[in-house]
């Protein structure tokens, strides 16, 4: 009988060590998110913009996918405000994605790199189709687009292979990869074509600057910058950025705009601090 109050007792013990265990659980819970009217508050919510946070909140209820939530072997079709873009993912890690459109900026399948989801501006929510945002994808020929505002997303079973065929169409037209000395010769014949003797070496100086991929950005920009008379205004924004963020990123990814949404959002602000055209638009 001893014998069986001893088990009893060391059995009731358990019990609220486990009660006590999910006790705390919840209230690391409470002290984390606050919940008011069933909707869960974000923490530091009182340092963000109000407008912003309200833009967040309207997300949530919106809803959106996660890349690798994507059905499999599926097409996704975006329709946003002004045009509706068909996706196929490839690689949901990488966001590697083919896309074509019924708009001007993609007009054929064309192989992308899936950034995430934005209101506009340079916050973003990597991997992310959300609904009421604007979705940023980087085109394998170096150009970003932010989309118009999402709308409404559909996926699509592939019943006759039409993903696959959409893949291979946008695979054949996937710049081909070349090696570090003929990427430094191409670049080389563009800064002796671009830019009067008289500066080329004050832009030679600054595009070495940066890592392999982001030299060619930093080479269009100026570019541009040359064709409209804002080559020193540009040398001067893109200093000021340099020492504001470039200047702490490793020399091996440096102003990649391929490697973080931010390098991207810094050289879109040189565009529209300048009044400059983004590449391939006059």
């Amino acid at each position: 009988m001893a014998v069986f109050l001893f088990i009893a007792n060391l059995f009731i013990f358990d019990i609220k060590i486990i009660l006590l265990y999910y006790l705390y659980n919840l209230w690391l819970i409470a002290v984390n998110c606050t919940l008011k009217g069933g909707k869960m508050e974000h923490p530091g919510e009182e340092n963000l913009d109000p407008d912003l946070l309200a833009l967040i909140k309207k997300s949530e209820e919106d809803g959106g996918i996660s890349l690798k939530d994507v059905p499999k072997n599926s097409l996704a079709h975006i329709h946003t405000q002004n045009t509706v873009y068909i996706i196929a993912v490839i690689d949901e890690k990488s966001g590697k994605a083919a896309v074509t459109s019924n708009g001007k900026h993609v007009t054929q399948p064309e192989i992308c790199y899936l950034r995430g989801s934005t209101f506009g501006g340079s916050m973003i929510k990597v991997d992310w189709i959300g609904i009421g945002m604007h979705l940023e994808m980087a085109l394998a020929d170096g150009r970003v687009l932010t989309t118009s505002q999402i709308k409404m997303v559909r996926f699509k079973a592939d019943h006759q292979n039409a993903r696959q065929t959409m893949i291979e169409s946008a695979q054949s037209r996937e710049p081909k990869p070349i090696s570090k000395e003929e990427f430094l010769q191409n670049l080389e014949k563009f800064i002796t074509d671009k830019f009067p003797e008289n500066i080329r070496p004050d832009a030679k100086q600054m595009i070495e600057r940066f890592s392999l991929n982001g030299r060619f950005a930093i080479a269009s920009v100026l570019a541009i910058a040359q064709e409209h008379d804002k080559f020193r205004k540009a040398m001067a924004t893109l200093n000021r950025f340099y020492a504001e963020h470039w200047a702490y990123q490793h020399p091996e990814v440096r102003g990649d705009p391929g490697f973080t949404p931010s390098n991207a959002f810094y050289l879109e602000r040189v565009y529209k601090e300048l009044n400059l055209p983004l590449p391939g638009k006059k």
